[in-house]
């Protein structure tokens, strides 16, 4: 679980708690039992599940630590309806313990959480990272399982790649293009990278991006290879590099080199198997599985893995999966063949 994730889950899980009024309502119970009407037991019934049925798996993972599953149990809230103390009394005794821990806990662990580098911002009730005034911030997340974790060359092709765009995209605009760091790293279940620079120059980055992956969902049916291919014929900048080029804005080896710099960036972000945030709030499919990590950035893990989970290789890779792969090497070659002979013409 990445820190903002966990700082949201907590937030969720507190709201709800808070909301429903669950640590007065079993503090009554326990004082003064007589006197709490099964309206009020309805009520922060009816606003607890309100809010428990967005939960996801990290908040049910908070609740878990927490010894607070019962929460989430019918069995739980009947008991507290049947108001017979001798069965009542045991385990809202309990609750109310660990209830009155995360109220007054889990705000002073997530400012634990949180990364000196960056800021966090509370938008729509959601957490986010955010950066110095003029700067802005973009994430990027490689998803992993927890069998098969990132080879380094995955996360090299990923930072590389954000690397290609932010060159391209600040001399397109005039800026400096040294102005870019990773100001925060997080890992979980997933690895995330917060980077920084020009305000400008990653909001078209994040524009870029959000287009590369609607291409993606249209050819999703496609072959690797084959997506990558077609993306890369139709990506905006490129168009927008070539009237640069025809108005005599940009010199024909400028737009070459802008080019060929998107063009290697697009396939590494692409092989890397990297999501954005947004992808989510996008996303009428897993980006999970559009984005689905290339198999060679985990090839090298798979054996020792295999012995340790009894997990076979054909399980991991199958015919198909190698086949794809072999035609995506092949694609790339071509590409760096195509390269190298524009510019041989050129000289």
């Amino acid at each position: 679980m990445r820190r903002v994730d966990l700082i949201n889950a907590s937030n969720n899980v507190r709201t709800a708690i808070l909301e429903s009024n669950l640590q007065s309502l079993l503090r009554d119970i326990l004082v003064r039992h007589d006197e709490v009407s099964h309206i009020a037991i309805a009520n922060a019934f009816r606003l607890y599940i309100k809010h428990s049925n967005d939960f996801a798996v990290h908040e049910l993972d908070i609740l878990k630590i927490f010894d607070l599953g019962d929460l989430n149990d019918s069995s739980f809230w009947a008991i507290i309806f049947k108001a017979d103390m001798d069965e009542t009394r045991p385990i809202a005794n309990r609750i109310y313990s660990k209830i009155s821990l995360i109220i007054d806990f889990l705000p002073k662990f997530n400012e634990m959480l949180k990364q000196h580098n960056v800021g966090y911002e509370l938008i729509n009730g959601i957490a986010e990272v955010t950066a110095s005034e003029g700067k802005e911030i973009f994430t990027i997340i490689l998803p992993e399982d927890d069998n098969f974790p990132s080879h380094p060359s995955r996360i090299i092709n990923a930072l590389q790649s954000i690397m290609h765009f932010y060159k391209t995209f600040a001399q397109l605009e005039n800026i400096d293009d040294s102005d870019i760091s990773v100001a925060a790293i997080d890992s979980g279940s997933d690895k995330s990278f917060d980077i920084t620079g020009s305000g400008k120059v990653i909001k078209e980055i994040r524009e870029f991006v959000i287009a590369i992956w609607d291409r993606l969902v249209f050819h999703k049916e496609r072959k690797i290879h084959e997506r990558i291919e077609l993306v890369s014929k139709t990506l905006p900048v490129i168009e927008r590099i070539n009237k640069l080029k025809d108005s005599g804005a940009l010199g024909a080896e400028q737009c070459e080199i802008l080019k060929n710099q998107i063009l290697d960036g697009t396939n590494l972000f692409i092989q890397s198997g990297a999501i954005l945030p947004e992808f989510d709030k996008l996303a009428t499919v897993n980006p999970r599985q559009i984005m689905a990590i290339e198999p060679k950035l985990l090839s090298e893990h798979i054996e020792n893995i295999s012995e340790q989970t009894d997990i076979k290789e054909t399980e991991t890779l199958t015919t198909d999966d190698t086949e794809q792969f072999e035609q995506f090497k092949k694609f790339l070659e071509q590409q760096k063949k195509s390269k190298t002979t524009n510019r041989n013409k050129k000289k």
